[in-house]
């Protein structure tokens, strides 16, 4: 991954000058950062391939910025969450917002670039056909309630994890999501990822939305590569 561009936005000054010495040993071209302002300026200035970040900073808490980059920057960079305590409302509220994956503090700075190299090859940008009519009616996820509304206007009862994974594939509609980074987004402190429970919960979630998809499948597998939305959604949170 040398000749990357990467954003360390970390409260711990010891830990971020470590990691910069660490990471330009293999090439990335690193920015130190210590509060959200600085990140939205350096983003103005400059977007990243890759911003590591602390979850609380000390204006606020870094997943407050997530979904205003993702709207003005699409999926890059790469967001990282890298927290020393990390709970599971707040690993939720990360991901809803559009963090890519989640490292603990006690983690070797390999791991975390092994994290990095990860997310390069598995969130592939290849294009998925999606209908042209901007008209046609949406699906509409609402996350905290864990309920879908389908085209027909009739809703659908989610588990916590149905409701993720969907999150998931609408926030990615038009690309490609390895199975293997579905299921680190479900997981995300397993080192060995259960691809088996992801395609349990995938074929679940087909069960639910087929009949109300004139019996095209909405998600569609792709062969040695893994998921894809096909089709035109909403969330709310």
């Amino acid at each position: 991954m040398a000749n990357q561009s990467l954003l360390l936005a970390l409260r711990d000054s010891v830990l971020s000058s470590d990691l910069d010495g660490y990471f330009k040993v293999y090439g990335y071209a690193i920015q130190t950062v210590t509060t959200l302002a600085e990140v939205r300026a350096q983003f103005v200035l400059e977007p990243p391939d890759v911003l590591i970040c602390d979850l609380q900073l000390p204006d606020g808490k870094s997943f407050w910025l997530f979904p205003q980059l993702r709207h003005e920057f699409g999926h890059r960079p790469h967001i990282i969450v890298y927290a020393a305590n990390c709970n599971s409302a707040d690993r939720l509220a990360c991901i809803s917002a559009g963090a890519d994956t989640f490292v603990p503090h006690y983690a070797e700075p390999g791991e975390l670039r092994a994290y990095m190299k990860r997310l390069a090859t598995r969130c592939q940008e290849l294009a998925i056909t999606v209908p042209e009519n901007p008209a046609q009616p949406s699906w509409l996820l609402n996350f905290r309630l864990h309920t879908l509304t389908t085209p027909t206007d009739e809703s659908v009862t989610l588990t916590g994890s149905e409701a993720l994974v969907l999150h998931e594939l609408f926030v990615h509609s038009g690309r490609i999501l390895s199975r293997e980074d579905l299921a680190q987004r479900l997981q995300p402190h397993k080192s060995v990822q259960d691809t088996r429970r992801l395609d349990t919960l995938v074929s679940r979630l087909r069960a639910k939305m087929k009949n109300h998809a004139d019996g095209e499948d909405p998600i569609k597998t792709y062969r040695n590569m893994g998921y894809g939305f096909h089709g035109y959604a909403n969330i709310q949170r």
